[in-house]
Protein backbone atom coordinates (compact mmCIF):
# COMPACT_ATOMS: atom_id res chain seq x y z
CA UNK A 1 0.00 0.00 0.00
CA UNK A 2 2.71 2.46 0.70
CA UNK A 3 4.70 1.52 -2.38
CA UNK A 4 1.58 1.72 -4.13
CA UNK A 5 1.07 5.50 -2.74
CA UNK A 6 4.64 6.39 -2.75
CA UNK A 7 4.98 5.69 -6.83
CA UNK A 8 1.49 7.50 -7.03
CA UNK A 9 2.99 10.61 -5.78
CA UNK A 10 6.49 10.33 -7.66
CA UNK A 11 3.74 10.14 -10.83
CA UNK A 12 2.30 13.01 -9.60
CA UNK A 13 5.48 15.24 -9.09
CA UNK A 14 6.74 14.31 -12.32
CA UNK A 15 3.39 15.81 -13.96
CA UNK A 16 3.97 19.16 -12.03
CA UNK A 17 7.19 19.78 -12.88
CA UNK A 18 6.49 19.25 -16.41
CA UNK A 19 3.81 21.27 -16.25
CA UNK A 20 5.38 24.17 -14.58
CA UNK A 21 8.22 23.92 -17.02
CA UNK A 22 6.18 24.24 -19.79
CA UNK A 23 4.05 27.29 -17.99
CA UNK A 24 7.20 29.00 -16.78
CA UNK A 25 7.76 29.34 -20.42
CA UNK A 26 4.55 31.09 -21.21
CA UNK A 27 5.00 34.92 -21.91
CA UNK A 28 2.81 36.75 -19.18
CA UNK A 29 -0.36 38.88 -20.60
CA UNK A 30 0.84 41.34 -17.95
CA UNK A 31 4.67 41.34 -20.17
CA UNK A 32 2.19 41.85 -23.59
CA UNK A 33 -0.63 43.59 -22.67
CA UNK A 34 1.51 47.14 -22.59
CA UNK A 35 2.83 47.17 -25.88
CA UNK A 36 -0.96 46.21 -27.67
CA UNK A 37 0.11 42.00 -27.77
CA UNK A 38 -1.27 39.54 -26.63
CA UNK A 39 -0.88 35.94 -26.72
CA UNK A 40 -3.20 33.78 -29.80
CA UNK A 41 -2.53 30.48 -29.22
CA UNK A 42 -0.07 27.98 -27.38
CA UNK A 43 0.60 23.94 -28.23
CA UNK A 44 2.71 21.52 -27.87
CA UNK A 45 4.67 20.02 -30.31
CA UNK A 46 4.40 16.05 -30.23
CA UNK A 47 7.45 14.02 -28.80
CA UNK A 48 8.60 10.47 -28.04
CA UNK A 49 9.98 9.53 -24.81
CA UNK A 50 13.53 10.79 -24.28
CA UNK A 51 13.09 13.29 -27.56
CA UNK A 52 14.55 16.56 -26.19
CA UNK A 53 15.57 18.48 -29.07
CA UNK A 54 13.61 20.28 -31.64
CA UNK A 55 15.42 20.38 -34.74
CA UNK A 56 13.98 22.82 -37.56
CA UNK A 57 10.36 24.98 -37.36
CA UNK A 58 9.35 26.50 -40.91
CA UNK A 59 6.42 28.58 -41.61
CA UNK A 60 4.69 28.22 -45.03
CA UNK A 61 1.40 29.60 -46.24
CA UNK A 62 -0.65 29.00 -43.61
CA UNK A 63 0.53 26.16 -41.63
CA UNK A 64 4.07 25.42 -39.14
CA UNK A 65 6.02 22.73 -39.41
CA UNK A 66 8.31 21.47 -36.76
CA UNK A 67 10.67 18.88 -37.04
CA UNK A 68 11.97 16.77 -33.66
CA UNK A 69 15.35 15.13 -33.55
CA UNK A 70 13.65 11.36 -33.20
CA UNK A 71 12.12 12.07 -36.71
CA UNK A 72 8.66 13.25 -35.75
CA UNK A 73 7.08 16.19 -38.32
CA UNK A 74 4.36 18.45 -36.53
CA UNK A 75 1.93 20.56 -38.31
CA UNK A 76 0.24 23.21 -36.52
CA UNK A 77 -2.88 25.21 -38.31
CA UNK A 78 -0.96 28.76 -38.12
CA UNK A 79 -3.91 30.27 -37.53
CA UNK A 80 -5.61 28.49 -34.61
CA UNK A 81 -2.54 26.13 -33.42
CA UNK A 82 -4.81 23.06 -33.97
CA UNK A 83 -2.66 19.65 -34.74
CA UNK A 84 -3.33 19.10 -38.91
CA UNK A 85 -1.40 15.95 -38.38
CA UNK A 86 2.11 14.75 -36.45
CA UNK A 87 4.08 12.21 -38.76
CA UNK A 88 7.35 9.83 -37.72
CA UNK A 89 9.28 9.84 -40.77
CA UNK A 90 11.32 6.70 -41.51
CA UNK A 91 13.43 4.91 -38.92
CA UNK A 92 14.13 7.50 -35.80
CA UNK A 93 17.67 6.32 -35.64
CA UNK A 94 18.45 8.15 -38.68
CA UNK A 95 18.41 11.95 -38.80
CA UNK A 96 15.63 13.67 -40.94
CA UNK A 97 16.89 16.97 -42.28
CA UNK A 98 14.88 20.06 -42.33
CA UNK A 99 11.77 19.90 -45.07
CA UNK A 100 11.45 22.11 -47.90
CA UNK A 101 7.77 22.81 -48.83
CA UNK A 102 5.63 24.34 -52.09
CA UNK A 103 2.40 24.47 -52.65
CA UNK A 104 0.81 21.01 -51.86
CA UNK A 105 4.05 19.10 -51.43
CA UNK A 106 6.96 18.78 -48.41
CA UNK A 107 10.05 16.92 -49.17
CA UNK A 108 12.27 16.02 -46.74
CA UNK A 109 15.08 13.72 -45.69
CA UNK A 110 15.85 10.75 -43.51
CA UNK A 111 19.02 8.76 -43.29
CA UNK A 112 19.45 8.34 -47.25
CA UNK A 113 16.15 8.17 -48.56
CA UNK A 114 13.86 11.04 -49.92
CA UNK A 115 10.23 11.46 -48.75
CA UNK A 116 7.28 14.06 -50.24
CA UNK A 117 4.17 14.55 -48.63
CA UNK A 118 0.90 16.01 -49.01
CA UNK A 119 1.45 18.77 -47.07
CA UNK A 120 -2.27 19.61 -45.67
CA UNK A 121 -2.68 15.74 -44.17
CA UNK A 122 1.00 14.48 -44.01
CA UNK A 123 0.05 11.56 -46.20
CA UNK A 124 3.13 9.91 -47.91
CA UNK A 125 3.07 10.33 -51.79
CA UNK A 126 6.79 9.52 -52.43
CA UNK A 127 9.95 7.88 -50.99
CA UNK A 128 13.47 7.64 -53.08
CA UNK A 129 16.47 6.42 -52.19
CA UNK A 130 19.26 8.53 -52.79
CA UNK A 131 22.65 7.96 -54.54
CA UNK A 132 25.29 9.27 -52.46
CA UNK A 133 25.01 10.77 -49.13
CA UNK A 134 22.49 13.80 -48.58
CA UNK A 135 24.41 16.93 -46.70
CA UNK A 136 21.46 19.41 -46.09
CA UNK A 137 17.44 19.79 -46.29
CA UNK A 138 15.91 19.37 -49.86
CA UNK A 139 14.33 22.18 -52.29
CA UNK A 140 11.14 22.19 -53.77
CA UNK A 141 10.00 24.08 -57.17
CA UNK A 142 6.86 23.11 -59.21
CA UNK A 143 8.53 20.36 -60.77
CA UNK A 144 11.32 19.26 -59.31
CA UNK A 145 13.26 18.23 -55.56
CA UNK A 146 16.85 18.65 -55.22
CA UNK A 147 19.05 17.49 -53.09
CA UNK A 148 22.44 18.37 -51.93
CA UNK A 149 25.18 15.47 -51.28
CA UNK A 150 28.12 15.54 -49.35
CA UNK A 151 29.86 14.76 -52.25
CA UNK A 152 29.39 18.16 -53.86
CA UNK A 153 26.91 17.05 -56.43
CA UNK A 154 23.17 18.60 -56.67
CA UNK A 155 20.76 16.66 -57.74
CA UNK A 156 17.39 17.24 -58.92
CA UNK A 157 14.55 14.65 -59.89
CA UNK A 158 11.37 15.74 -61.68
CA UNK A 159 8.28 15.33 -60.01
CA UNK A 160 4.40 14.92 -61.91
CA UNK A 161 1.62 15.97 -59.30
CA UNK A 162 -2.02 15.76 -59.95
CA UNK A 163 -5.28 14.92 -58.25
CA UNK A 164 -8.15 12.65 -58.32
CA UNK A 165 -10.76 14.68 -58.40
CA UNK A 166 -12.48 16.07 -61.25
CA UNK A 167 -13.08 19.89 -60.54
CA UNK A 168 -15.76 20.15 -62.92
CA UNK A 169 -18.42 17.66 -61.01
CA UNK A 170 -20.24 20.18 -59.76
CA UNK A 171 -20.61 22.67 -62.72
CA UNK A 172 -24.07 22.48 -64.22
CA UNK A 173 -24.68 24.53 -67.56
CA UNK A 174 -25.68 27.85 -67.10
CA UNK A 175 -24.79 28.19 -62.98
CA UNK A 176 -21.81 28.92 -61.25
CA UNK A 177 -20.49 27.32 -58.12
CA UNK A 178 -21.51 28.33 -54.63
CA UNK A 179 -18.57 29.45 -52.39
CA UNK A 180 -19.61 26.21 -50.29
CA UNK A 181 -19.31 24.16 -53.20
CA UNK A 182 -16.10 26.00 -54.23
CA UNK A 183 -14.43 25.36 -50.68
CA UNK A 184 -15.99 21.44 -50.85
CA UNK A 185 -13.89 21.35 -54.08
CA UNK A 186 -10.76 22.15 -52.72
CA UNK A 187 -10.71 20.26 -49.23
CA UNK A 188 -11.74 17.03 -51.77
CA UNK A 189 -8.50 18.12 -54.16
CA UNK A 190 -6.35 18.45 -51.41
CA UNK A 191 -7.25 15.01 -49.61
CA UNK A 192 -6.91 13.41 -53.19
CA UNK A 193 -3.22 15.38 -54.22
CA UNK A 194 -1.06 12.33 -55.88
CA UNK A 195 2.48 12.11 -57.13
CA UNK A 196 4.53 10.01 -60.22
CA UNK A 197 8.42 10.56 -59.57
CA UNK A 198 8.31 10.38 -63.60
CA UNK A 199 11.95 9.70 -64.12
CA UNK A 200 13.64 8.38 -61.34
CA UNK A 201 17.15 8.90 -62.58
CA UNK A 202 18.01 12.07 -61.20
CA UNK A 203 20.26 14.85 -62.85
CA UNK A 204 23.06 16.08 -61.71
CA UNK A 205 25.21 19.30 -61.37
CA UNK A 206 29.04 18.93 -59.66
CA UNK A 207 30.01 21.66 -57.26
CA UNK A 208 33.48 22.60 -56.04
CA UNK A 209 33.09 21.42 -52.21
CA UNK A 210 30.19 19.48 -50.60
CA UNK A 211 26.99 21.54 -50.07
CA UNK A 212 26.28 22.13 -46.66
CA UNK A 213 23.43 24.20 -46.49
CA UNK A 214 19.57 23.76 -48.24
CA UNK A 215 19.80 24.96 -51.74
CA UNK A 216 17.27 27.49 -52.90
CA UNK A 217 14.87 27.82 -56.10
CA UNK A 218 15.23 31.44 -57.07
CA UNK A 219 13.31 31.37 -59.94
CA UNK A 220 10.74 29.02 -61.35
CA UNK A 221 8.56 27.43 -64.45
CA UNK A 222 10.45 30.20 -66.47
CA UNK A 223 10.32 30.63 -70.19
CA UNK A 224 13.69 30.52 -71.67
CA UNK A 225 14.46 31.02 -75.40
CA UNK A 226 16.73 28.93 -77.26
CA UNK A 227 18.39 29.31 -80.62
CA UNK A 228 19.68 26.72 -83.12
CA UNK A 229 20.01 27.22 -87.01
CA UNK A 230 16.60 26.17 -88.24
CA UNK A 231 14.42 27.67 -85.28
CA UNK A 232 14.01 28.96 -81.84
CA UNK A 233 12.78 26.85 -79.05
CA UNK A 234 11.21 27.61 -75.66
CA UNK A 235 11.91 25.64 -72.57
CA UNK A 236 10.39 25.86 -69.25
CA UNK A 237 13.32 26.27 -66.32
CA UNK A 238 14.25 26.78 -62.82
CA UNK A 239 16.82 28.16 -61.31
CA UNK A 240 18.51 27.12 -58.00
CA UNK A 241 21.65 28.51 -55.98
CA UNK A 242 23.54 26.80 -53.23
CA UNK A 243 26.32 27.49 -50.60
CA UNK A 244 29.14 25.46 -50.69
CA UNK A 245 31.71 24.27 -47.82
CA UNK A 246 34.38 26.44 -49.32
CA UNK A 247 31.64 29.22 -48.48
CA UNK A 248 30.88 30.00 -52.03
CA UNK A 249 27.86 30.12 -53.96
CA UNK A 250 26.59 28.29 -56.93
CA UNK A 251 23.77 28.94 -59.07
CA UNK A 252 22.63 26.47 -61.64
CA UNK A 253 19.79 26.48 -64.31
CA UNK A 254 17.29 23.21 -65.21
CA UNK A 255 16.29 22.97 -68.72
CA UNK A 256 12.51 20.72 -68.13
CA UNK A 257 12.60 19.60 -71.46
CA UNK A 258 11.11 15.77 -71.84
CA UNK A 259 13.79 14.38 -73.80
CA UNK A 260 16.48 15.97 -72.75
CA UNK A 261 16.52 17.61 -69.36
CA UNK A 262 19.38 19.37 -68.54
CA UNK A 263 21.15 20.86 -65.26
CA UNK A 264 24.00 23.00 -66.19
CA UNK A 265 25.83 25.19 -63.57
CA UNK A 266 25.57 28.68 -64.69
CA UNK A 267 27.68 30.58 -62.37
CA UNK A 268 29.66 30.43 -59.37
CA UNK A 269 30.54 33.31 -57.01
CA UNK A 270 34.07 32.58 -55.75
CA UNK A 271 35.06 36.06 -54.32
CA UNK A 272 32.55 35.30 -51.25
CA UNK A 273 32.62 33.92 -48.09
CA UNK A 274 29.02 32.87 -46.98
CA UNK A 275 27.83 30.93 -44.41
CA UNK A 276 23.81 31.39 -44.26
CA UNK A 277 21.27 29.88 -47.13
CA UNK A 278 20.69 32.21 -50.19
CA UNK A 279 17.38 33.87 -49.84
CA UNK A 280 14.51 35.42 -52.55
CA UNK A 281 11.13 36.90 -51.29
CA UNK A 282 8.84 35.06 -49.31
CA UNK A 283 7.70 31.86 -50.61
CA UNK A 284 4.63 33.62 -52.32
CA UNK A 285 7.76 35.67 -54.28
CA UNK A 286 5.96 35.55 -58.04
CA UNK A 287 3.73 38.32 -57.72
CA UNK A 288 5.61 40.53 -59.50
CA UNK A 289 5.31 43.39 -61.98
CA UNK A 290 4.73 43.08 -65.55
CA UNK A 291 8.12 42.84 -66.60
CA UNK A 292 9.62 42.87 -63.33
CA UNK A 293 12.56 40.54 -62.52
CA UNK A 294 13.63 38.57 -59.13
CA UNK A 295 16.22 38.72 -56.99
CA UNK A 296 18.04 36.88 -54.68
CA UNK A 297 20.12 38.11 -51.68
CA UNK A 298 23.08 36.57 -49.80
CA UNK A 299 25.54 38.20 -46.95
CA UNK A 300 28.93 37.41 -46.39
CA UNK A 301 31.83 36.87 -43.85
CA UNK A 302 32.99 40.47 -44.82
CA UNK A 303 29.95 42.10 -44.12
CA UNK A 304 28.58 42.93 -47.64
CA UNK A 305 24.80 41.57 -48.61
CA UNK A 306 24.99 41.18 -52.20
CA UNK A 307 21.07 41.52 -54.18
CA UNK A 308 21.62 39.61 -57.95
CA UNK A 309 19.24 39.29 -60.68
CA UNK A 310 17.91 36.07 -60.95
CA UNK A 311 17.48 35.81 -64.63
CA UNK A 312 20.90 37.88 -66.15
CA UNK A 313 22.80 36.55 -62.90
CA UNK A 314 24.08 40.32 -62.63
CA UNK A 315 24.55 42.68 -59.38
CA UNK A 316 21.78 44.86 -59.03
CA UNK A 317 23.32 45.82 -55.13
CA UNK A 318 25.78 45.54 -52.67
CA UNK A 319 25.57 46.98 -49.01
CA UNK A 320 28.28 46.97 -46.32
CA UNK A 321 27.24 46.22 -42.65
CA UNK A 322 31.01 46.63 -41.40
CA UNK A 323 30.89 43.05 -39.83
CA UNK A 324 30.39 39.25 -40.68
CA UNK A 325 26.76 38.46 -41.34
CA UNK A 326 26.39 34.95 -40.61
CA UNK A 327 22.18 34.67 -41.22
CA UNK A 328 19.86 34.66 -43.76
CA UNK A 329 18.41 37.94 -45.06
CA UNK A 330 15.03 38.48 -44.49
CA UNK A 331 13.20 40.31 -47.73
CA UNK A 332 9.54 40.78 -47.30
CA UNK A 333 8.59 43.01 -50.07
CA UNK A 334 10.16 46.51 -50.52
CA UNK A 335 12.38 46.08 -47.32
CA UNK A 336 15.77 43.43 -46.61
CA UNK A 337 16.87 42.85 -43.14
CA UNK A 338 20.30 42.41 -42.89
CA UNK A 339 21.57 41.30 -39.29
CA UNK A 340 25.32 41.22 -39.05
CA UNK A 341 27.43 39.98 -35.95
CA UNK A 342 27.26 42.12 -33.09
CA UNK A 343 26.39 45.39 -35.44
CA UNK A 344 22.35 45.26 -35.36
CA UNK A 345 19.99 45.00 -37.88
CA UNK A 346 19.68 46.91 -41.50
CA UNK A 347 16.65 47.48 -43.21
CA UNK A 348 17.34 48.06 -46.56
CA UNK A 349 15.65 48.66 -49.94
CA UNK A 350 15.07 45.34 -51.39
CA UNK A 351 15.57 46.66 -55.10
CA UNK A 352 18.07 49.94 -54.62
CA UNK A 353 20.47 48.90 -51.89
CA UNK A 354 20.01 52.11 -49.75
CA UNK A 355 20.01 51.93 -46.12
CA UNK A 356 16.40 53.21 -44.53
CA UNK A 357 17.23 52.60 -40.68
CA UNK A 358 19.78 50.73 -38.32
CA UNK A 359 18.29 49.22 -35.08
CA UNK A 360 21.29 48.66 -32.55
CA UNK A 361 21.66 45.85 -30.34
CA UNK A 362 19.25 43.52 -32.41
CA UNK A 363 20.39 39.85 -33.38
CA UNK A 364 17.75 38.39 -35.17
CA UNK A 365 14.60 38.90 -37.30
CA UNK A 366 11.46 38.18 -36.51
CA UNK A 367 8.68 39.48 -38.55
CA UNK A 368 6.85 42.52 -39.51
CA UNK A 369 3.33 44.02 -38.66
CA UNK A 370 2.15 46.94 -40.77
CA UNK A 371 3.70 49.59 -38.49
CA UNK A 372 6.01 47.50 -36.61
CA UNK A 373 8.78 45.17 -37.13
CA UNK A 374 10.02 42.57 -33.89
CA UNK A 375 13.05 41.25 -33.80
CA UNK A 376 15.45 39.43 -30.66
CA UNK A 377 18.48 41.08 -29.08
CA UNK A 378 21.20 39.79 -27.51
CA UNK A 379 19.15 38.39 -24.09
CA UNK A 380 16.92 36.69 -25.85
CA UNK A 381 14.13 40.22 -25.28
CA UNK A 382 11.60 40.69 -27.92
CA UNK A 383 12.82 44.12 -29.44
CA UNK A 384 9.62 46.03 -31.11
CA UNK A 385 11.06 48.63 -33.73
CA UNK A 386 8.76 51.13 -35.73
CA UNK A 387 8.84 49.96 -39.31
CA UNK A 388 9.35 53.35 -40.57
CA UNK A 389 12.51 54.87 -38.62
CA UNK A 390 13.45 52.02 -36.46
CA UNK A 391 12.92 53.36 -33.19
CA UNK A 392 12.48 51.39 -30.23
CA UNK A 393 8.91 51.34 -29.06
CA UNK A 394 9.50 49.33 -26.09
CA UNK A 395 10.66 45.47 -24.92
CA UNK A 396 9.02 42.19 -23.66
CA UNK A 397 11.57 40.22 -21.95
CA UNK A 398 11.39 36.08 -22.82
CA UNK A 399 13.77 35.19 -19.81
CA UNK A 400 16.31 33.95 -22.89
CA UNK A 401 14.42 30.75 -23.52
CA UNK A 402 13.11 31.12 -26.26
CA UNK A 403 13.56 31.11 -29.72
CA UNK A 404 11.96 32.62 -32.36
CA UNK A 405 10.83 31.22 -36.11
CA UNK A 406 11.50 33.74 -38.47
CA UNK A 407 8.72 34.84 -40.51
CA UNK A 408 8.69 36.15 -43.83
CA UNK A 409 4.55 34.71 -44.27
CA UNK A 410 2.63 36.58 -41.66
CA UNK A 411 2.48 39.22 -38.96
CA UNK A 412 2.35 36.53 -36.39
CA UNK A 413 5.22 36.11 -33.50
CA UNK A 414 5.71 32.28 -33.21
CA UNK A 415 8.15 31.64 -30.37
CA UNK A 416 9.07 28.04 -29.49
CA UNK A 417 11.09 26.72 -26.72
CA UNK A 418 13.35 23.39 -25.95
CA UNK A 419 10.50 21.72 -24.02
CA UNK A 420 8.48 21.88 -27.65
CA UNK A 421 6.68 24.33 -26.45
CA UNK A 422 5.19 26.64 -29.38
CA UNK A 423 3.38 30.58 -28.86
CA UNK A 424 1.71 33.06 -31.09
CA UNK A 425 1.79 35.92 -30.23
CA UNK A 426 -0.20 39.46 -32.27
CA UNK A 427 -1.54 42.72 -31.90
CA UNK A 428 -4.45 42.95 -30.20
CA UNK A 429 -6.37 44.46 -32.69
CA UNK A 430 -5.81 41.85 -35.32
CA UNK A 431 -7.61 38.93 -35.06
CA UNK A 432 -6.63 36.97 -38.35
CA UNK A 433 -2.95 36.98 -39.74
CA UNK A 434 -2.13 39.58 -42.87
CA UNK A 435 -0.24 37.89 -45.27
CA UNK A 436 2.49 39.56 -47.25
CA UNK A 437 1.65 38.98 -50.28
CA UNK A 438 -1.72 40.02 -49.97
CA UNK A 439 0.47 43.53 -48.65
CA UNK A 440 2.41 43.14 -51.64
CA UNK A 441 -0.82 42.65 -54.28
CA UNK A 442 -2.29 45.85 -52.59
CA UNK A 443 0.52 47.71 -53.03
CA UNK A 444 0.99 47.15 -56.58
CA UNK A 445 -2.90 47.60 -57.42
CA UNK A 446 -2.67 51.22 -55.32
CA UNK A 447 0.17 51.66 -57.97
CA UNK A 448 -1.60 51.02 -60.96
CA UNK A 449 -4.63 53.09 -59.97
CA UNK A 450 -4.29 56.87 -61.24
Amino acid sequence: MIRKLFFSLLVLASILVTYCECGAALIPEASLSPYGLTRDWNAQVRKRVGDTKIIDAVLYDDMLYVTTSSSIIHAFHAETGKTAWAELIGDPRNPTLPPALHKDLLATINGSTLYIFNRYNGKKLLDLKIPGSPSAGPALSENRVYVPTHQGILLSYRLLTGSDVNQDLRIDLGRKKTLEEKRQDEEDRRESIRLDSGDRSPLRCPSAASIDLPPTVIEEDITIRMRNQRKSRFWSADVVAWVTKNNQVSVAETRNVEKYPKLDLKKRFTQVEVRSPVTTLSPNHLVRKPGEDGMFYFGTTSGYAYAYDTRTLKLAWQYSTGLPIHQSIAVLDQDAYVVSEQGGMHCVDSMKGTRKWLAQNVNYFIARSAKRVYAFDKRGSIFILDAKSGALLGRVPCGNTQTAIMNTVNDRIYLLDKTGLVQCLCEVQQDYPRFYVEMREARLQAEKTP
